[in-house]
């Protein structure tokens, strides 16, 4: 009964996320967005990637050091993976980082 719950629970989630994502869209002002993404400089798109690559590698050897010091180390590319989704989930979801930590709890305590 439980499962059934969760499963409900994720697709009613799941569907208001895509409304409120094509209410969004109806709402925009495509023409203008598309002139803005039409007069990108690639030089700072180069950049803003980099950066945010940056982050999330200090972000992951923050998280792997912290494992180290209390003796419980695991393997670099788990610890990335493990700081790399709750850092997507609360960019995305924007819900005071609440997503992202419950998804880095959960995912260190397997």
């Amino acid at each position: 009964m439980a499962g059934l719950f969760r499963r409900k629970r994720f697709w009613l989630a799941a569907a208001l996320g895509v409304a409120i994502l094509i209410y969004t869209i109806q709402q925009a002002n495509l023409p203008v967005f598309i002139y803005k993404l039409r007069n990108i400089h690639l030089w700072w798109t180069a950049l803003v990637l980099v950066c945010s690559t940056a982050s999330y590698l200090f972000i992951g050897t923050v998280l792997h050091r912290l494992l180290q010091m209390s003796d419980q180390p695991l393997k670099f590319t788990t610890v990335m993976q493990i700081s790399m989704i709750p850092c997507t989930l609360t960019y995305l979801m924007a819900l005071g980082g609440l997503s992202g930590v419950a998804a880095k709890v959960y995912m260190l305590s397997k």
